[in-house]
């Protein structure tokens, strides 16, 4: 199992896990957990989204909305429910501006 840690300043979407396409349609992302700490001193909007070069396929949040987080709150995001994505598709977290989180992601490639 590979584990991340990724840092999420304001305004940035950052990429957690395997960049798309370094594996292929055959190639699944296992995710085991995905932790987002609210590491602000206010509350956070987040959102997070697999990308397939083109369109965004919200899991938390959507286009015009936030996953609302308040100060000092972490979410798991899949709540140990599996969850598994193909090679072709990168994972994504956006944070709102000038808010700050830390992501943790716990994954396996089969």
């Amino acid at each position: 199992m590979k584990t991340v840690q990724t840092t999420h300043p304001g305004a940035t979407t950052a990429i957690v896990g395997p960049v798309r396409n370094t594996y292929t349609a055959k190639d699944y992302i296992d995710i085991k957990s995905l932790i987002i700490n609210n590491t602000d001193t206010t509350s956070i909007g987040v959102k997070v989204y697999l990308w397939n070069g083109s369109t965004n396929y919200y899991i938390l949040g959507s286009t015009s909305t936030f996953f609302k987080m308040g100060v000092g709150y972490s979410a798991d995001i899949f709540e140990k429910t599996p969850f598994s994505y193909d090679g072709t598709y990168e994972l994504k977290i956006y944070t709102d501006s000038g808010h700050t989180a830390t992501s943790f992601l716990n994954y396996e490639i089969r």
